[in-house]
């Protein structure tokens, strides 16, 4: 269905995606995958990410793609580090949050 989708835009000349709410989402996904699932699925969805921004490229470069791409780098960059901070937290003892 994605493929269909993708060919009729094509076809009608109609914005290309990732249009900025898919791109954030994109992000999300990516850096959150990074920050909490094991390596393996992270690193698979971290890879289908970029798979999806470089064919966006392809498409021909335009400021969705260039936000796009600042989002996805976003997620590479937070997913990680939110997963270091998340494991000193736990290794510190865990702290409620003040009531």
């Amino acid at each position: 269905m994605t493929a269909a989708a993708t060919v009729v835009s094509l076809v009608a000349d109609w914005p290309q995606e990732p249009a900025p709410v898919t791109a954030l989402a994109l992000a999300v996904l990516v850096g959150s995958s990074l920050r909490t699932l094991p390596a393996w699925p992270a690193a698979a969805i971290t890879a289908g990410g970029v798979m999806v921004i470089m064919l966006a490229w392809l498409s021909g470069p335009n400021g969705v793609t260039a936000l796009a791409t600042a989002a996805l780098a976003g997620g590479l960059v937070l997913g990680p580090a939110l997963r270091l901070y998340d494991k000193g937290r736990r290794a510190r003892g865990s702290v409620a949050w003040p009531t």
